[in-house]
């Protein structure tokens, strides 16, 4: 009862608070004045750690690191005039994703140390610092773990724009990856992300005029957004490309309601 009443009071003090999913796996935080909650949470285990609020006051993102066939990378980053925060690594196992580590890093200092989590509950787990450095790598996901990212769960809360332009600085927007570039968009606006899908969108739009299946990803990423103007532009485009190539009989209803509607 005592932790209970302890973590109630805990929560009543948050400041922030996000979260992010892969698959079954969902990944939030909670953000007090000194004790921060990550919460983990699968089909089949709930968990909960508490870890060292490292900077008050500052700027909280929660990101995916890095991607690999078995194991995903997140980050809580504490943000500000520097750069700090905790990786935590997940292992699949079977058709899920298990805490495996976590580990502390400070990006100005080009450090991470290891960590031991130690149980002081039932599924609740408190970090214990160490001593035990070495030298941060600099992790950007590549364009092949996101594309394997987007065939196999939805995206949600993980890419940001900064992100997205970090990738395609490593990998242009070319005539060989705009399919790929494409199903991501397509995969981030189903998943709820469509500011980043339409980021993505009017990229390969802007470089690509005649994608007329972007003009309809597009479209849906602007009317989810409430931006309906900008939605009915990328609506008209994709039905003026689909009755030049002939195939007017294939444009979605839902996308001819749209745009009568609002004539």
């Amino acid at each position: 009862m005592k932790n209970i009443i302890k973590l109630l009071l805990l929560l009543s003090l948050c400041l922030n608070a996000g979260i992010v999913s892969i698959g079954d796996l969902n990944l939030s935080y909670k953000i007090t004045n000194d004790i921060d909650i990550v919460h983990i949470k699968t089909a089949t285990y709930s968990k909960q750690i508490f870890q060292r609020n490292l900077w008050n006051n500052a700027d909280i993102a929660l990101n995916l690191l890095s991607l690999k066939k078995k194991e995903l990378q997140f980050k809580l980053s504490y943000l500000g005039n520097r750069e700090l925060g905790y990786i935590y690594t997940f292992t699949k196992e079977k058709k899920s994703f298990k805490l495996t580590d976590v580990q502390l890093y400070e990006l100005e200092n080009g450090k991470v140390c290891n960590t031991k989590l130690k149980r002081i509950a039932k599924d609740t787990s408190k970090i214990q610092e160490t001593n035990k450095c070495y030298k941060l790598q600099k992790y950007i996901i590549s364009l092949k773990e996101l594309q394997n990212l987007s065939t196999y769960h939805y995206l949600r809360n993980i890419l940001t724009i900064d992100e997205l332009n970090d990738i395609m600085k490593l990998n242009k927007l070319t005539q060989k990856t705009l399919t790929t570039y494409n199903n991501i968009a397509y995969y981030l606006q189903k998943a709820g992300a469509n500011k980043e899908a339409a980021y993505l969108l009017e990229k390969i739009i802007e470089k690509f005029p005649d994608r007329t299946v972007a003009y309809y990803n597009l479209g849906d990423a602007y009317w989810a957004l409430g931006e309906k103007q900008k939605a009915i532009k990328a609506y008209t485009t994709y039905i003026e490309q689909m009755c030049h190539k002939g195939l007017q009989k294939k444009i979605p209803k839902m996308v001819l309601e749209r745009v009568s509607k609002k004539k």
